[in-house]
């Protein structure tokens, strides 16, 4: 029109699962064609909805839940590892007694020991990481190793021959290549996993039992991106001095732009002048800051102990058992009250209730304590009330959908996951409804024993 080219329409030859637009229950693979000018709406709910975990492919959110202490052919603490697709989808146990898993069910393994997810290997399908830390290697116990499960059409682990990546010491290259598997090194405890903002995916794996030099249980951990991988540990890209029991990296979590590390062992000096012992204290890493030594840059130290956090370090509070890093509305422009950390203060004596435990939550933008809040059961809308020795906060995960604290040693004999909206949790402190996930429930069988000791 009047030399000019104007977009009318878009064509495309599959007429099926929502394209642009279309019934999300159609199965119609007929052509369809669409008017530039009704596409609007639906390119702009598409582009703005925030990231999910989704290991098959049909824009669901999907959830993996571990269950490390289950029982598999017969192997007591074997672990498995329950995946539940979104929009009715159903569920798939993943475990090593599976062809397409590296090992096989062993007894104390504890296999989905720690999950995390990414796009490893940029398929498009979200990829399941999964933790064996209690894996014994060429006769050293409980040396661990990490195994990238890819996701597919047909679901984790379902395509291919060998539908994995694997990460164990005295393998590959970098400093992973360099070590050797030793007893207690417990490779795989906690990991870290996402996308910078150069589109690039990364793992962060931890090795608490790391003995380094003479200082024993001092901690480690190592940082993969596709080019390599290198250490970190305190003198090696972290503050603090190395002391025994330390260890460093318990807990992790990242997003596209932090890796937040537990360290619920570290000592904290408290207002009152003593040494509060295994206090705990959580260290911030920039992905998108790497150093000329391939490690990401250090941008805060956190404890109960920083300027205006509330709540004090205590002997004991292990803060920093659970992490969770997310971006509470991805299609927003970032900002402190949509940038959260959730940190597990498992030793918590909440309401003055022995080893109840919370959980702490704060920005992961400006200081620690400009808006930190708590929860706790009967506290922002969560069912319960505390329980001595529950220790709540043991195990958490945070998406754009809301905070999942898991309670596996909670009221159910199975175990217990909440979603708690964050509404309930930010500014406002809403009262909104919260979801309960528990086998025997839902579709999920009454099996297993710790459900919800890991959340992905």
């Amino acid at each position: 029109m009047n030399d000019q080219v104007r977009l009318v329409g878009i064509a495309s030859r599959s007429h099926a699962a929502g394209c642009f637009g279309t019934d999300e229950e159609q199965t119609s693979h007929a052509a369809v064609a669409t008017r530039a000018d009704t596409l609007a709406a639906w390119v702009n709910e598409t582009v703005s909805a925030p990231p999910v975990v989704d290991f098959n492919g049909d824009g669901a959110q999907d959830t993996a839940v571990a269950d490390p202490r289950a029982t598999v052919g017969g192997n007591a603490e074997a672990g498995l590892v329950r995946v539940v697709y979104g929009r009715g989808g159903g569920t798939q146990q993943v475990d090593q007694d599976m062809a397409t898993v590296p090992g096989g069910a062993e007894p104390g393994d504890r296999f989905g020991e720690s999950l995390a997810t990414v796009d490893y290997n940029l398929d498009g399908y979200t990829d399941l990481v999964v933790g064996i830390p209690y894996e014994d290697l060429a006769g050293e116990k409980d040396a661990g190793m990490v195994t990238v499960l890819f996701g597919s059409r047909e679901g984790v682990a379902k395509q291919g021959e060998a539908p994995f990546a694997h990460f164990e010491q005295g393998t590959g290259d970098g400093v992973i290549g360099g070590s050797a598997s030793e007893a207690g090194d417990l490779m795989g405890f906690a990991l870290a996993a996402g996308t910078n903002r150069a589109g690039e995916p990364y793992l962060y794996i931890t090795l608490p039992g790391e003995d380094l030099g003479s200082v024993k249980d001092a901690g480690s951990s190592v940082f993969v991106r596709r080019g390599g991988n290198v250490g970190l540990n305190q003198g090696s890209g972290m503050p603090g001095a190395r002391e025994a029991g330390d260890r460093v990296g318990f807990s992790a979590d990242g997003d596209s732009n932090h890796i937040a590390v537990g360290l619920p062992y570290e000592d904290v000096g408290n207002s009152s002048g003593a040494n509060a012992a295994d206090a705990g204290a959580v260290y911030l890493l920039d992905v998108n800051d790497i150093g000329p030594d391939g490690r990401p840059r250090l941008v805060a130290d956190i404890s109960q102990e920083a300027a205006g956090v509330s709540g004090g370090a205590e002997t004991g509070d292990n803060f920093g058992a659970a992490l969770s890093t997310v971006n509470t509305d991805p299609a927003a422009v970032s900002g402190p009250a949509t940038m959260r950390l959730a940190v597990g203060v498992p030793g918590e004596a909440w309401e003055s209730v022995s080893g109840a435990g919370a959980v702490q939550t704060f920005s992961l933008l400006g200081a620690p304590g400009d808006s930190d809040a708590w929860v706790a059961p009967g506290n922002v809308g969560l069912p319960g009330a505390p329980a001595a020795g529950e220790r709540f906060g043991r195990s958490l995960t945070a998406a754009p959908q809301g905070l999942y604290p898991g309670r596996p040693d909670g009221p159910s004999p199975f175990g217990q996951v909440h979603v708690l909206p964050w509404a309930n949790v930010t500014a406002g402190q809403e009262n909104r409804p919260v979801t309960t996930f528990e086998p025997g429930s839902g579709g999920l069988p009454a099996a297993g024993s710790a459900f919800g000791f890991v959340i992905r």
